[in-house]
């Protein structure tokens, strides 16, 4: 896995932190934390990769759907251009979610923060706009196919 840092801070993530105030039965410790600041990487695999595509089906990225065993969660990996920007989101089946915006740079590396899913299915999503024009826009999902 790459491991580098990122600059960005997410309403995701502000938001993640009321839900933890407003919701305790849904919260655990790792939900809306980045996988590489609490280690959560070490020993992680990847669950599915899918390609980021625009709309004549070119391949801007790739999307990838990590779990850690060590924490028992997962989050959403991306590869894209370095001038990409974009959303990355992941969902739980149980109605928790988390978005990260990611801006261009760190070599076309980014990932959004990790929800805790031990048994449950996620799935993610990633978009990328790396200029104007359709070929330019791209989205990737993993649909809802990875349980534990």
């Amino acid at each position: 896995m790459r491991k580098t840092t990122r600059a960005a801070m997410t309403a995701g993530a502000a938001l993640g932190a009321l839900a933890l105030l407003v919701s305790p039965a849904y919260a655990h410790a790792y939900d809306h934390k980045d996988p590489y600041a609490t280690n959560c990487d070490e020993g992680a695999s990847k669950r599915l990769t899918v390609p980021i595509k625009n709309s004549g089906g070119e391949q801007l990225g790739t999307l990838y759907l990590y779990w850690s065993a060590k924490c028992k969660t997962n989050w959403v990996q991306i590869k894209v251009s370095s001038r990409a920007t974009g959303v990355i989101r992941i969902w739980t089946e149980d109605g928790r979610s988390d978005s990260f915006t990611y801006k261009a740079g760190n070599n076309g590396w980014h990932w959004g923060n990790m929800l805790w899913a031990p048994g449950i299915c996620v799935w993610g999503t990633a978009t990328a706009n790396q200029g104007s024009g359709s070929a330019n826009q791209g989205k990737g999902a993993t649909g809802r196919s990875a349980c534990d």
